[in-house]
């Protein structure tokens, strides 16, 4: 599974929280400054986040998996046997 850019946002200046994201695959592969991301803004909490990787997730020059937040938290769980992190990732 290749990922290029995805987000959940609550733009500025509203009042609800973020969107969840909950993935799951085999392999998650994050390459090129791609992202995975969930954002709020505005006065309510960024979404959770949630990553079951069967064999393994790999994230390589400048990847990133984030939670943003102005008011409250959003977490991220990373389920995988293996994490690899490479090149400012």
């Amino acid at each position: 599974f290749m990922v290029r850019k995805h987000y959940c946002r609550a733009i500025r200046g509203s009042s609800g929280n973020a969107g969840n994201i909950f993935l799951i695959t085999d392999r998650l592969n994050l390459a090129n400054r791609g992202e995975i991301n969930t954002l709020s803004e505005g006065t309510g909490s960024a979404g959770n986040m949630t990553i079951q990787a069967g064999s393994r997730i790999t994230l390589a020059n400048a990847a990133s998996i984030t939670a943003n937040t102005s008011a409250g938290q959003g977490n991220i769980t990373l389920n995988t046997p293996l994490l690899l992190m490479r090149r400012n990732s």
